[in-house]
């Protein structure tokens, strides 16, 4: 059997660059995103459309600063909402629960991320669920639902 360590280690690349990916529907992706990997922290460049999945919020796997370059969102967490416009810098820890809601079409903000410190998903009936398990059982929401 193969040593857990090892496997980890396979899938943690030095340097990785994900350019332009649409997340959401390929008919109407909810954001345009490009990341910078290096290893030990990541920047990454969100171009919001609409929100991402309201129905259920989620957590990071690690703690970053955003900094909103262009537009304004709704940050929706579970006891406030923080609005969040062009200018604005906010550092989040990796349980940090929320939805972007409703941005401005075409919303910028650029993200310092550190390493990964533990597993991301969305909280449903409060546990963590994975992304492709999420996505798998309930699918991304319809085009004119966010």
């Amino acid at each position: 059997m193969e040593n857990p360590a090892n496997t980890d280690k396979k899938r943690i690349q030095p340097f990785t660059i994900r350019w332009n990916e649409k997340l959401g529907r390929k008919e109407c992706p909810y954001m345009r995103r490009w990341v910078f990997n290096f290893y030990l922290f990541s920047i990454r460049i969100h171009q919001w459309y609409r929100s991402d999945d309201v129905r259920y919020k989620h957590n990071h796997a690690f703690n970053f600063i955003t900094i909103v370059l262009k537009g304004n969102y709704l940050d929706v967490q579970d006891e406030t909402t923080d609005f969040l416009t062009a200018g604005s810098v906010r550092y989040r820890k990796a349980d940090h629960t929320h939805f972007v809601g409703w941005p401005a079409y075409g919303t910028i903000t650029l993200l310092f991320c550190g390493p990964k410190i533990q597993n991301w998903g969305f909280f449903v009936n409060n546990k963590l669920m994975r992304p492709l398990r999420f996505f798998s059982r309930y699918g991304h929401p319809p085009c004119d639902s966010q």
